[in-house]
């Protein structure tokens, strides 16, 4: 019943999205548009104060842990708390975004005290995440551990096609 619900709200959401939301000015017109304007009605992600949503451009560590944090806080499981990053002030946009997403366990820092948050996401970071997200990381270990194996378990389990619609920084 609660599972038929959430699909039905979902599905209402994609039929009535594209009537509602006004596309960002750079991407209304182009093969962007659908799904930009579905992941900012969702709340997903929310593109600049300035009108435009830069679909070309490279996501960073920081936006990428708010993406990550506002499909998480859907299911209703936003943590907050103190940050473990010196790189990473409670005045910072995404500071309680990155906060729940180390949380979680689903992204981590440098292993220095920093974060990097104005670091580009490379690909192998994007895939550890989902894997983290999806909870294969022990089996992702057994493969060889980043990035290695969680590239190997990414490709079993059909992800990396997923991925791939984001810009990533390549290493």
């Amino acid at each position: 019943m609660k599972r038929s619900l959430i699909c039905f709200i979902i599905f209402t959401l994609i039929l009535t999205a594209s009537a509602y939301a006004e596309p960002p000015v750079d991407v209304a017109g182009t093969v962007y548009e659908e799904a930009v304007v579905l992941l900012k009605t969702l709340d997903i992600m929310k593109g600049y104060d300035d009108g435009y949503f830069e679909p070309d451009d490279v996501l960073t560590r920081a936006e990428f842990a708010a993406v990550i944090a506002r499909i998480v806080s859907m299911q209703g499981f936003l943590i907050t708390g103190d940050n473990l990053f010196g790189d990473v002030d409670e005045e910072y946009w995404a500071y309680s975004e990155i906060a729940s997403v180390v949380r979680h366990g689903y992204m981590a820092g440098y292993g220095n005290g920093n974060f990097g948050p104005e670091d580009f996401v490379t690909y192998d970071q994007a895939i550890k995440v989902m894997i983290n997200m999806l909870g294969y990381q022990l089996y992702a270990e057994q493969k060889g551990g980043y990035p290695g194996g969680n590239s190997i378990v990414a490709a079993e389990k059909g992800q990396s096609l997923r991925v791939r619609s984001f810009r990533f920084r390549s290493e």
